[in-house]
């Protein structure tokens, strides 16, 4: 009760169809030239919102590839730095948003990408930034984190408060065209968020009342978006719990789990809300001799769905995330996805080196202990 904390969150416009509202920022932001940062996939939603600012000098960047890397960061620079943009829109899931709010910034910083990766290291503000997801998992929106590939396929992060957004405009209506494989990783990766924040030393009651919310609309509406793309209120829900387990891993921070699916989803070149949900049930297993209340309390959350009874065998927490992701048709098993046993100590290495996120776990992490963790995957 005695913690103090400076809680962070940028500006928020949220609902259905709020995307109907950009003009108008867009106008109050004394714009003239805007650059929209997407997916060649997503193009379709990117031509909708230039539609929208018929009035304005609109340009579409869509080369940001599934996995992005700083190489790809850089062209996005470069284009922003040559084209005389004032703002940014940054359009899809948040590989791209991390890009958007990247290229953003850096383009009025001297040097390369390189130079800022790590902690504060980004010296000057940059454009005006509206960030729109159109998947409901990775939190990018309303968070100060980039995450890239280096060109040895590492995951690679830079932290800064100018890459916060200066607008997170969220629209559930733009994710009911989502794929079924998409909604279910990203929707795992928002859960990822939910727990590893709820457990996190750095929780508070603010955070703990966002990531409760959003681990109990996870349960209620993942499967149901998963199943029926089409279900508005299901969409809704998750993007609904995206937004709010972002800010709270954006004021608590994430820990373990994050930590080892950065080190799968570098090696083995996995989306990063898959490598969240491999590697999920392994970190709650590992933290449940000093989370084990709070972990009570999301295996409750998450077994709470509309018409389901409650079974007489209590389950663990990480047998319930098992489940889910069963249900929600991911494959939980690593090995199925290129895991090879002598690839383990580099695993365990690549976890130990995300400090900033290890400093955060609820029990003490080492080398040895992330070693054994790994022999146990299956």
């Amino acid at each position: 009760m005695d913690k103090i904390q400076n809680f962070r969150c940028p500006r928020i416009v949220f609902g259905n169809r709020a995307i109907e509202k950009i003009a108008d920022e867009i106008k109050s932001q004394n714009s003239k030239k805007i650059m929209i940062i997407t997916s060649k996939s997503n193009r379709p939603n990117a031509q909708k919102i230039r539609d929208l600012l018929s009035g304005f000098e609109v340009e579409i960047f869509d080369a940001v590839e599934p996995e992005p890397s700083l190489g790809t960061l850089s062209k996005c620079i470069e284009s922003l730095k040559n084209g005389g943009h004032d703002t940014v829109i940054g359009l899809w899931g948040g590989i791209v948003l991390d890009v958007a709010k990247a290229a953003a910034v850096l383009c009025k910083n001297p040097g390369t990408p390189h130079d800022y990766l790590g902690i504060d290291k980004i010296k000057n503000a940059g454009l005006k930034k509206i960030l729109i997801p159109t998947t409901s998992g990775t939190g990018s929106e309303v968070t100060h984190v980039s995450v890239f590939l280096d060109e040895n396929k590492k995951k690679v992060v830079m932290y800064s408060p100018y890459l916060f957004a200066d607008l997170a405009l969220i629209d559930p209506v733009l994710t009911l065209s989502l794929p079924k494989k998409i909604t279910a990783e990203t929707g795992m990766d928002a859960l990822g968020h939910a727990i590893e924040s709820y457990i996190s030393l750095n929780a508070s009651p603010l955070t703990e009342s966002l990531s409760l919310k959003a681990i109990e609309l996870i349960g209620k509406s993942l499967q149901l978006a998963v199943e029926d793309g089409s279900n508005l209120e299901a969409r809704y829900n998750m993007s609904l719990a995206a937004t709010v387990a972002g800010i709270a891993f954006l004021n608590a921070g994430c820990n373990l789990g994050h930590a080892l699916a950065l080190a799968v989803g570098g090696k083995y070149n996995i989306s990063h809300g898959l490598s969240v949900a491999l590697m999920m049930p392994y970190a709650v297993e590992f933290n449940a001799q000093t989370a084990e209340e709070k972990l009570k309390v999301v295996c409750g959350l998450l077994c709470e769905k509309k018409g389901e009874k409650k079974s007489k065998k209590k389950k663990s927490a990480a047998e319930t995330i098992r489940d889910l992701m069963k249900s929600i048709g991911i494959d939980g098993h690593l090995t199925n996805y290129g895991f090879r046993a002598e690839d383990i100590k580099e695993l365990a290495e690549t976890t130990m080196a995300a400090s900033r996120l290890l400093v955060n776990n609820p029990r003490k992490v080492t080398l040895e202990d992330v070693v054994r963790l790994f022999e146990r995957v299956k």
